[in-house]
């Protein structure tokens, strides 16, 4: 949303945004001042008044999170950021404001979903590495996985998958070609890998290439022979 209020804080003009976020039509509220209209709790009297104080000195604000409150007097925090404008020679103050309450409980429903997906990947019951498809650098890896191989997970992190394996045996594709993007169905190589310790394992990594927002991931499911340490 946006208001263009003078020095003084009263209000010259508001879009249709404004009054959808505060409850207030144009007509209710402008050529008020923003304390009359009670918009401003006590406790942001204050600040908003740093706020116009900056302004009348040309200084355009840094993003501030202010507490405005509704007509129907329920309370929303906004990020409210001011310009200093000039209109035919008069100074006035453009302010813009986005409801930062919905920002904050979609960043919620993120990590609660974020979190819900790591514990499903931490704790799934196979060795997983998350790989780069660009890069093959290795996102992240299970607790399976770092067991397997002996790395932590942050060892794994400034890694890629090349500097894990040795020889690729049978595979049915190289290891660029799995890697590409043409290549976006379940695959597997058979090859050899390092452990930490300097052992060998042998067996099946198979891939699963997905999506998440513009970046493309590759899941690596690790299927060791037994008793294959050497």
């Amino acid at each position: 949303m946006f208001f263009i209020c003078d020095e003084s804080g009263v209000l010259i003009d508001a879009n249709r945004a404004a009054e959808k976020l505060t409850g207030y039509e144009r007509h209710e509220v402008v050529g008020k001042s923003l304390l009359s209209i009670g918009i401003l709790p006590k406790n942001q009297i204050l600040k908003a008044g740093d706020l116009l104080y900056k302004i009348s000195r040309k200084i355009p604000t840094d993003p501030e999170e202010i507490t405005l409150i509704r007509k129907d007097g329920q309370s929303i925090n906004v990020e409210l950021r001011s310009y200093p404008v000039d209109l035919g020679g008069r100074p006035l103050v453009l302010s813009t404001a986005r409801d930062i309450d919905i920002h904050k409980q979609t960043i919620g429903l993120i990590e609660k979903r974020e979190e819900k997906y790591r514990k499903i990947f931490e704790s799934a019951p196979a060795p997983l590495l998350l790989i780069n498809a660009e890069t093959a650098n290795i996102e992240d890896a299970n607790h399976d996985a770092r067991a397997l191989l002996g790395y932590s997970r942050e060892e794994l992190q400034k890694s890629n998958l090349p500097n894990l394996l040795t020889d690729l045996e049978n595979a049915p594709l190289h290891l660029p070609d799995l890697l590409h993007e043409k290549s976006c169905g379940p695959n597997s190589i058979f090859c050899s890998f390092k452990t930490k310790r300097n052992g060998i394992k042998r067996g099946n990594i198979f891939f699963r290439r997905f999506e998440v927002g513009d970046q493309n991931l590759i899941v690596g499911i690790f299927s060791v022979e037994i008793n294959t340490d050497r």
